[in-house]
């Protein structure tokens, strides 16, 4: 994400090696803030509603990719 300018600048900084250290200290910061001030449960019932939701949305638009393509094999032959 740092390579393709999708980050601040500041965060998204890799160095000669091609690391993002600032990046994955504010990431390790952050995961280490989430244990201390909430319960092993939450962040466990959290990541699993973030899979649930994402294969959701993986799946619908899978459906509708197969539906347009679908479409446009119709209208080409």
């Amino acid at each position: 994400m740092g390579r393709d300018k999708e980050l601040p600048e500041k965060i998204g900084y890799i160095d000669k090696f091609s690391t993002p250290d600032i990046a994955i200290v504010l990431s390790s910061l952050l995961g280490i803030i989430f244990l201390i001030f909430v319960s092993f449960g939450t962040i466990v019932e959290a990541s699993n509603s973030s899979v649930l939701i994402s294969y959701i949305i993986i799946n619908f638009s899978a459906i509708v990719l197969y539906y347009e393509l679908k479409k446009l094999h119709q209208e080409m032959g």
